[in-house]
């Protein structure tokens, strides 16, 4: 697991770090958090699951697996083979986090302090010749910046979705050695309450910009069955 620490000029000053060689370090991300600006590209090669996260917010989640320490997008190489990489990946060691004071949001950056690839010897430094952040590392914080901010958007609607009783829990089986596994936790949104709702609650979400999410995470779950094959199960899935 990533142990997070929040980047501060002095500490890091004469430090820089190394782009990943390879994406071992995501060997055992079963399920990765993606904002929902990356959903027309994420569903193109994963299914997107909803949960809930350690503070009970909304988030869209690419499976891949039906593990939480299981990606078997990775092989023992640490070769990815899985289409579309997920932003939190491509932004290793680093990720920007937010923090909220009287209605006032601040973004900080923060290093995984484990993942080896920060040291004095770093190919890439945090700081150029003139004592500025280097442009290598502006361009990696305002990505992850941006990618925090879609979160943050992304929760808000989830959050107006689940209002609405629109996020129900998505059955999903696979059978193995003879059994029929079912693969709880998963939540998926509900086709059957969409065509319900009123024309109030519709427009609404309309003009928030939610039912796109709506449209594409329903539209991701047909790659279940290639998971499940992936994994080397049979696979069985109920929406």
């Amino acid at each position: 697991m990533p142990r997070y620490e929040a980047f501060t000029n002095e500490k890091y000053q004469d430090q820089g770090w190394d782009v990943p060689a390879d994406l071992s370090f995501a060997a055992d991300q079963g399920f990765i958090p993606i904002a929902g600006t990356e959903l027309p590209k994420a569903v193109l090669s994963h299914p997107v699951a909803l949960m809930q996260d350690a503070e009970q917010h909304w988030q869209c989640v690419a499976l891949m697996s039906f593990e939480t320490q299981r990606n078997v997008h990775i092989d023992e190489a640490g070769t990815w083979s899985g289409g579309y990489l997920p932003s939190l990946l491509q932004g290793h060691p680093f990720r920007v986090f937010e923090v909220s004071r009287e209605g006032d949001t601040q973004f900080f950056v923060s290093i995984d302090v484990d993942s080896g690839l920060v040291h004095p010897e770093g190919k890439q430094r945090f700081f150029d010749e003139h004592g500025e952040h280097s442009a290598e590392f502006k361009k990696m914080v305002n990505f992850l910046t941006d990618l925090q901010k879609n979160m943050l958007l992304t929760r808000n609607l989830l959050a107006m979705l689940a209002k609405n009783r629109l996020i129900q829990p998505w059955h999903v089986a696979v059978p193995e050695n003879g059994r029929l596994i079912k693969i709880e936790g998963l939540y998926s949104f509900s086709e059957q309450i969409l065509k319900v709702l009123d024309d109030k609650s519709i427009i609404a979400l309309h003009r928030a910009g939610a039912l796109g999410l709506i449209h594409l995470q329903l539209l991701s779950t047909h790659h279940i069955n290639t998971l499940a094959e992936k994994c080397q199960y049979s696979p069985g899935s109920e929406a």
